[in-house]
């Protein structure tokens, strides 16, 4: 295992983050390239990514919180520092993709079309994303 990528004086790159960054930035090359194909504007994926990030990190969060409300009793600030762990894969999911309902909403497309535009880059962010949780251990 190898939870940590490198160090530079003070701070500290972890592999799982690396691994996340990773994922989303090759999530937005694969779905510019499908609005591409499917008549979307390209542009329409970093507006995509960023609310599914949004999205999955408070609900990764939040679940993972709510899963361990006894650890975050005594000191509920403690839920927001998600830079100390604590991320769970099921609410990130459920996370993000209603952030990306909303977004859609908010644009009135087609929730079926643009599912299947970025179903590519969700499977394949998700792979990144479980090798950065294999390296953590």
């Amino acid at each position: 295992m190898l939870p940590v990528l490198f160090k530079l004086g003070s701070l500290t790159v972890r592999t799982y983050g690396v691994a996340v960054a990773m994922a989303f930035l090759v999530s937005i090359f694969l779905i510019r390239s499908e609005a591409k194909r499917k008549g979307f504007s390209p542009d329409l994926a970093y507006d995509i990514v960023l609310f599914a990030m949004i999205g999955g990190i408070l609900g990764a969060r939040l679940t993972f919180a709510g899963d361990h409300w006894r650890d975050f009793i005594t000191n509920p600030a403690q839920v927001f520092a998600v830079w100390q762990g604590g991320l769970d894969f099921q609410g990130g999911l459920i996370g993000g993709a209603l952030a990306v309902i909303v977004l859609v909403r908010i644009r009135k497309l087609s929730v079926g079309k643009v599912a299947d535009m970025i179903a590519p880059a969700l499977a394949l962010g998700t792979a990144i994303g479980r090798l950065g949780c294999f390296a953590n251990g």
